[in-house]
């Protein structure tokens, strides 16, 4: 189920964020900011999670916000289950660094600011994108991500399969590809395809990372004939949107 809700009323989100990467060593905020600013929010979540979250690496106004949502946030940690990772290339917007971070039943967008001159986390905030019961974190329906991967190559190379979709979806794609071409052409490389669930409207959703940045695919359940009915995407760096037909997310 699709969940826009943003967990917070403050312009700039509240939650704290250790400055330690997993070794007990500063991260090297010069020379890899992405791989640090990931290492330090994953620590924060982790300490959310176990209900210690470090007010001390925040700052001033950070902190007294968070110490008066702690409540609602660890409520809203707790619905979503384990932490299971955290994708390796951000958004940067507006100097935020945006991630998409895999729970085990829900799929979160984190936003997180280095830190100030002060060494202190200045804001940090989520909104949830995609949350399901335990119980639909089922198997794939079959061939969704063999197909997806064999989608998304033929995308980059400039060359949908049409094909392998219904003639409704295909229209649809070739009338909206032309707007999409240049924003999946910039998220780079493939990298990997992990299935997230499948969503109360029956569309199996899947997270999908790439050399420069990720996307969330929506595939419904493939027809007698291997062929897709229903696709859409969304890119998560740059809110690109395309191509769907039937039942959405």
């Amino acid at each position: 189920m699709r969940n826009r809700l943003l967990l917070a009323a403050a312009p700039l989100l509240f939650c704290p964020c250790a400055a330690l990467a997993q070794n007990g060593a500063p991260p090297d905020l010069a020379s890899d900011p992405e791989q640090a600013m990931r290492l330090a929010l994953r620590d924060q979540i982790e300490a959310i999670e176990a209900g210690q979250p470090d007010y001390d690496a925040l700052a001033p106004n950070t902190a007294a916000t968070f110490r008066n949502t702690t409540q609602t946030i660890q409520e809203g940690v707790r619905q979503w289950g384990k932490l299971e990772f955290v994708n390796r290339r951000p958004a940067l917007r507006s100097g935020w660094y945006v991630y998409n971070v895999v729970f085990d039943n829900a799929l979160v967008e984190w936003a997180i600011k280095p830190p100030d001159a002060q060494g202190k986390i200045p804001g940090l905030g989520f909104k949830t994108m995609s949350v399901w019961p335990a119980s639909n974190r089922k198997e794939a329906n079959t061939g969704t991500q063999a197909w997806l991967r064999r989608h998304v190559e033929s995308l980059q190379k400039g060359s949908p399969n049409y094909d392998e979709m219904s003639p409704g979806l295909a229209q649809s794609v070739r009338e909206q590809f032309p707007h999409a071409r240049d924003s999946i052409k910039q998220l780079g490389a493939l990298k990997s395809i992990t299935f997230l669930t499948v969503e109360p409207n029956g569309m199996n959703e899947y997270d999908v990372e790439f050399e420069n940045g990720q996307a969330i695919w929506w595939i419904g359940p493939l027809t007698a004939n291997g062929l897709a009915s229903s696709l859409f995407f969304r890119n998560i760096s740059t809110g690109v949107s395309c191509c769907q037909v039937g039942a959405g997310p």
